[in-house]
C-alpha cells in the first residue's frame, strides 16, 4: 500500500506504510534509490 506526501513546493513524495497497529500507521519516506548501489562516472576538471 502507497501513500503520496505532497510537499509545500509542490513536490511529492512517496511514502510505504509499514504497518498498522494500536491505532498508528507506521510510514517509511526514504527516497526511492535509498539502499541501492549506485555507480556514477566523473570526470575531473580541476585540482586547485
Amino acid at each position: 500500500m502507497g501513500l503520496v506526501n505532497k510537499n509545500h513546493d509542490g513536490s511529492e513524495l512517496q511514502l510505504r506504510v509499514a504497518d498498522v497497529k494500536d491505532g498508528f500507521i507506521i510510514v517509511y519516506a526514504t527516497l526511492p534509490l535509498a539502499g541501492q548501489d549506485l555507480t556514477f562516472e566523473l570526470e575531473l576538471l580541476e585540482i586547485k
